[in-house]
């Protein structure tokens, strides 16, 4: 399975609604057999990420607020977020994803 298929999912999901990591978090399970979960999601958010298709940040009153800083960064503060959660993140992760522009598109041409 590519990133792409293992993306699919989150993308469409996305389409409609902020979507939380676990999210993300279960389609790298189905991803990359022989790998660990944790490694797995390290590699489908940093290519998200650098591709331009997902942006990750926090609910806060306002709505999301997308992080700054590159993905390399992101990706550590995700990985420090479940480390603190021991990958169980709906005990309460704060990290949500949104499409970009890019998803939005990506996902519309995956659903139809």
């Amino acid at each position: 399975m590519n990133e792409m298929t293992a993306l699919k999912d989150v993308l469409i999901e996305g389409l409609d609604d902020w979507v939380p990591i676990d999210q993300l978090l279960f389609a790298a399970g189905e991803y990359l057999a022989g790998r660990t979960r944790q490694e797995r999601l390290v590699e489908l958010l940093r290519y998200a990420l650098s591709s331009g298709l997902i942006e990750v940040g926090e609910l806060m009153e306002t709505g999301f607020v997308a992080w700054t800083g590159d993905a390399d960064e992101q990706v550590r503060r995700v990985t420090a977020d479940l480390d603190r959660l021991d990958w169980a993140p709906q005990l309460g992760s704060s990290v949500w994803l949104s499409n970009t522009a890019k998803g939005d598109e990506l996902a519309r041409r995956q659903s139809g």
